[in-house]
């Protein structure tokens, strides 16, 4: 599976979580997004060296430096992830709307060609 495989099962798993954590109406692009920012947040020294070696031993070094920058940025700020979340929240609800919608305007199109394909 490799370390690509790996980190993707991990934002898979992270995101289930956050889907099943959300109240209310449920949000799969933010589910993903959280899920997301919680794997990269996750990321130390040694599985940023991991993911980086996928390209390479130069790609390890600096999956290694972003990791320790990451577990530093967590050792200042041990919150970072939920502050993450909290500043994209208002971003990913007005592409939520933008989505919303695109698919209103996609099923009025469908429907007026359902009716023009009737009317022939």
């Amino acid at each position: 599976m490799g370390t690509k495989g790996a980190a993707a099962l991990d934002v898979g798993f992270n995101a289930g979580a956050e889907y099943i954590d959300q109240k209310g109406k449920k949000n799969v692009g933010m589910a993903i997004q959280n899920g997301a920012i919680d794997t990269v947040t996750s990321i130390g020294p040694v599985s940023g060296a991991m993911y980086g070696a996928e390209f390479g031993p130069f790609g390890a070094a600096i999956g290694g430096v972003a990791g320790t920058a990451m577990a530093i940025t967590k050792f200042i700020d041990p919150k970072i992830g939920s502050h993450l979340k909290g500043d994209l929240k208002g971003t990913n609800k007005v592409i939520g709307k933008i989505n919303d919608s695109a698919k209103s305007n996609i099923r009025s199109f469908v429907d007026s060609q359902k009716i023009q394909n009737e009317a022939i």
